[in-house]
This record gives C-alpha cells, structure tokens and sequence, in this order.
C-alpha cells in the first residue's frame, strides 16, 4: 500500500529528524494559511528558529528537494511550491499518524482536532476514526471539559 509506505517514511523522518519536523511545520502552516510555499521563507523562518547555522543552510534544500522526491510538494515556479495531499484509508497509518502526533507533541494527550489538523501532517488527508484507535489497544481515552482526549498508553 503506497499511502502506508508514504505515511510510514514521514513519520519516521519526523521522529528522526527535528529540522526535517521544523521544516515541515512552516510548510504546514504557509499551506493550511493559503500563502505562498517558497524556499526564502522557509529559509527566514528556520533561522530565526535555529539561527544562521552553515549546516542549516545547506539541509533546508535537501529537506524540501526530499518533499519534492516524495511527491508531497511540487514546484509552481522556482523556489515555488503546491502541495500535494494523499488521500490516506488504511487504518494501520492513521494509527501511525496519531501515535507520532502524540509522541512528537511531547504532552500527556491530544483532542481529536489537534489529530486531524497537525499542521505537519499537511500532506494527507485522513479522519481519525476513534473506534479504530480503541480496536489498536495503544491508546486510552479521557475527556477533559467534555473534549475527548486521546494519549498513548504507557507500554508504547
């Protein structure tokens, strides 16, 4: 299944790493605002974030030519991107999706909004189906001022 394997590659860059979920996060968040995705303003924003490192500098390229390999950006002109979405079904990478949300996000549980509309995971689209969370048995479910929390259980 290519979305799984799509899905599974991201999360695993995500987890691995922090510049490429930095890098990610801009895109994410310049493609849910509608605004023009360039390479100069990733580049603005992850120095301000990270500050002007020469190793910075020459991945944020390598990321977004990364994005490009993988067929979640493509170029409208030069230094322009789209994004484009993949449809995401399977039930084992939405499962995937949340628990790298949750472990990512380094807090004691998320709504189901902030599941569904992280921006970095700009380039699918999926629901979050919470019958398929409880039949994965990883997660545990609160509700907190009537807001369904979900959080990854302890042995994961």
């Amino acid at each position: 299944n290519s979305s799984l394997r799509l899905v599974a590659h991201w999360c695993m860059m995500l987890i691995s790493y922090k510049v490429f979920e930095d890098i990610v996060s801009i895109v994410g968040k310049l493609d849910y605002m509608q605004v023009e995705i360039s390479s100069k303003f990733i580049r603005e924003k992850m120095t301000d974030m990270w500050g002007e490192r020469p190793t910075l500098i020459h991945a944020i390229p390598k990321n977004i030519r990364t994005m490009r390999d993988i067929n979640v950006l493509e170029p409208v002109k030069h230094g322009v991107y789209k994004v484009k979405k993949h449809k995401v079904d399977d039930e084992r990478a939405i499962i995937l999706i949340v628990a790298t949300l949750i472990h990512l996000k380094d807090k004691l549980y998320l709504s189901l909004d902030e599941l569904i509309n992280d921006s970095i995971m700009f380039p699918f689209d999926y629901d979050v189906n919470i019958g398929v969370l409880e039949e994965a048995n990883m997660f545990s479910f609160d509700r907190f001022g009537g807001e369904l929390a979900i959080s990854l259980k302890e042995e994961f």
